[in-house]
């Protein structure tokens, strides 16, 4: 039996040598309905078999980084054994030998008679011994009689620990003894077939040219090797090399050794003195993430200068990403990636050349696989590195603003949205993005669904060639679902308004909100419509909505001219807005059509507080309303109201306050003119709130 050191706790087991998240362990009775690992480890009280769930143990191995999804069991647990051990700085954890005449010849007593094997029959009567060791070079499952092996021990002189019973104890020895034997051998043949030299030719150091310069440095920061290992900095002022290559970083440079080594490499400075330096080679291949062998090989024929030309990455901008990366996974509870994988992705973008940082082009998504995953890359605005799961990307909605998909954030595991241009110009897409960016600043602006993370080009199946498109945090859902109008998307589970009062105060802070931006930032939105409100309930039950939508929003100044690409949801504008806001357009005047503009918003923000409180009911009657053909010819678009049209329908609001009902009505006024503006409908609804004290 083969031992690895960890520790079970609250039923799962954790190695010692290398922390990960747990492994389930397995009962004695459910062991027989799954398929499980031994594992033994040795504790001050004995050695303690515990059964590792085989599907948890695979998927653990999967995040190491290491294939064994298509591995016969026995090797699997070889491979993991090997991992484990190595990790831990430890010896190969197997015994070796060979079968002879029905006996066990282990090594490295080859020599002697063996131990008998414990056949079926035999471990019917005769206890037994069973463990895993490498026989006639492959790993089988051994069944030796343990009698035997007992009297084997004493013949070949391995001694008896009686404070340590059972059969794991007694292979742990032989392994203990094995180990220990073998070392020594090794030890004593290095001895032997190690050639004299003169000690002046060992201490000899390797040629290089290496452009650098001599600094005087008290503090240098830890950095990771090509593992993701740490390589500690210094804390006390030292001479060390500084290359030219690299922005000086001290993370990068190298210690200046007084004594030359047989593993140094010899560097003539490239600097005004030429000073010739004794610097450490593993040292080098640490910081630089270069290989050992090939330094002291191109070193030994003085061309280490052109090897670290064509091999050493752009060393700050892969730490960096490393450094972030690292961070933000030490701050989730579940530890998905590896340091050794994440360096390992990290490395691979360098190389592609995909984080060079600069670039004014939309950016194309990198995607890369490793270990069965499919990762695509990309960067936010602030120059964040996100890791999305490909395997995850699923069609959520489509709409006339383009088609949603849902993705997982590869480190977070939490849902994203990717919003494309599809069915529309990805110019509308870019503008929704660049707006959301501009209204959001520096900051962020309440009231507003929150700014889209970064902008990149995609390609679908449905398309031809790839369309812009965002990604951007995930709601709930949105006032249409929660009032359960929304055919297309599943309804939400439970009511998010169960009173009166939770309906009108989240509606009353996205009004306020609205407001706030209008005078402040000068938004036009353009859309405003259920479906492009969404909602967030915070842990006190809160419900809070965010306006999104942004695809035909506009800033109403006089620098940025006639902005209007989308006129509004089909519902949401009389007859007489439209006339208004062309002719304003092609009369030239800006101020008339920022006016008429803001007044659009304010019906279309009318209409929605009329459909959310009359559950989809819409303020005037639409056989009564005149064609938009005249409008919108190449468009199939419903009808708008007119003038001389319907009247404002009250009955369907009547189980409303009657303030509340005056002040939707004065919203959705049909002439622009006698509309109330935003700020009236916050200074009405502020006066509706104290009195009723909602």
């Amino acid at each position: 039996m083969n031992l690895i050191s960890g520790t079970c706790k609250n039923g799962a087991f954790y190695f010692d040598s290398y922390p990960s998240s747990g492994i389930k362990v397995r009962g004695r009775f459910t062991s027989l309905f799954y398929q499980c690992v031994k594992v033994n480890i040795k504790t001050p009280c004995g050695i303690k078999t515990y059964r590792l769930d085989f599907s948890e143990l695979k998927h653990w191995s999967k995040f190491q980084g290491l294939k064994l999804e298509k591995m016969p069991k026995l090797k699997l647990i070889s491979n993991i054994h090997a991992f484990i051990y190595q990790k831990n700085g430890s010896t190969f954890p197997f015994l070796t030998g060979k079968y002879y005449q029905h006996r066990l010849n282990l090594e490295p007593w080859l020599t002697s008679k063996g131990i008998k094997k414990a056949r079926l029959i035999d471990r019917l009567f005769f206890r037994s011994v069973t463990f895993l060791a490498i026989v006639d070079g492959r790993l089988k499952t051994v069944h030796i009689r343990r009698k035997s092996l007992i009297k084997w021990m004493e013949s070949v002189q391995i001694p008896l620990n009686p404070d340590l019973k059972g059969n794991e104890a007694l292979v742990y020895t032989v392994q203990e003894h094995a180990n220990a034997i073998i070392k020594k051998q090794s030890e004593e043949q290095q001895l032997q077939t190690k050639p004299k030299e003169n000690p002046v030719e060992i201490n000899k150091p390797l040629p290089a040219i290496i452009p650098g310069v001599i600094k005087n440095i008290l503090i240098c920061r830890l950095t990771y090797n090509k593992k993701g290992e740490i390589v500690p900095g210094t804390t006390q002022e030292e001479k060390r090399l500084v290359f030219d290559k690299w922005q000086n970083d001290p993370r990068f440079s190298l210690k200046v050794l007084s004594e030359a080594s047989e593993n140094t490499v010899q560097v003539l400075c490239d600097d005004e003195e030429n000073e010739l330096i004794n610097v450490d080679a593993t040292d080098l291949s640490r910081r630089l993430h270069l290989s050992l062998s090939r330094i002291k090989k191109y070193a030994g024929k003085g061309n280490l200068n052109a090897y670290m030309d064509k091999k050493v990455l752009n060393m700050d901008v892969v730490i960096d990403y490393y450094e972030r990366i690292l961070k933000k996974m030490q701050g989730l509870e579940k530890q998905i990636l590896s340091p050794a994988v994440l360096m390992k992705i990290v490395r691979l973008l360098v190389k592609k050349g995909f984080l060079k940082q600069g670039s004014k082009d939309i950016q194309k998504l990198q995607t890369i696989e490793i270990n069965d995953w499919k990762i695509a890359c990309g960067f936010s605005d602030e120059k964040k590195l996100l890791l999305l799961d490909l395997a995850s990307l699923t069609f959520y909605n489509k709409g006339a603003a383009g088609t949603i998909y849902t993705i997982k954030s590869f480190l977070s595991g939490r849902l994203k949205v990717i919003k494309i241009a599809c069915g529309m110009p990805d110019y509308i897409l870019e503008n929704e993005y660049y707006t959301l960016k501009h209204f959001h600043g520096y900051g962020r602006e309440h009231g507003l669904q929150k700014a889209p993370q970064m902008l990149f080009r995609m390609k679908i199946e449905a398309e031809q060639k790839s369309r812009y498109a965002f990604l951007c945090h995930k709601y709930e859902g949105n006032l249409l679902q929660a009032a359960g109008l929304n055919k297309k998307l599943k309804p939400i589970k439970h009511d998010i308004f169960t009173t009166f009062g939770k309906k009108f105060n989240a509606i009353y802070q996205l009004v306020c909100n609205f407001e706030r931006i209008y005078r402040t930032k000068l938004l036009h939105h353009g859309d405003i419509k259920l479906e492009n409100v969404f909602y967030e309930v915070d842990k006190e039950g809160m419900v809070q909505l965010f306006l999104a939508d942004f695809g035909g929003a506009s800033v109403l100044d006089e620098k940025r001219g006639f902005h209007l690409e989308s006129i509004a949801a089909p519902q949401y504008l009389p007859e007489g807005d439209l006339n208004a806001i062309f002719s304003a357009r092609q009369e030239g005047n800006q101020g008339f059509f920022n006016q008429v503009a803001h007044k659009m918003d304010v019906y279309a923000l009318g209409c929605l507080l009329y459909e959310f409180f009359s559950h989809g009911q819409i303020p005037y009657d639409p056989k009564q309303y005149v064609l938009r053909a005249d409008y919108f010819p190449e468009r199939k678009i419903p009808p708008l109201p007119t003038l001389d049209g319907p009247e404002f329908n009250r009955k369907v609001l009547e189980s409303l306050p009657e303030e509340l009902i005056e002040i939707i009505a004065a919203m959705t006024n049909l002439d622009y003119e006698k509309r109330i503006c935003l700020t009236e409908v916050k200074d009405r609804l502020d006066e509706f709130k104290k009195s009723s004290q909602l």
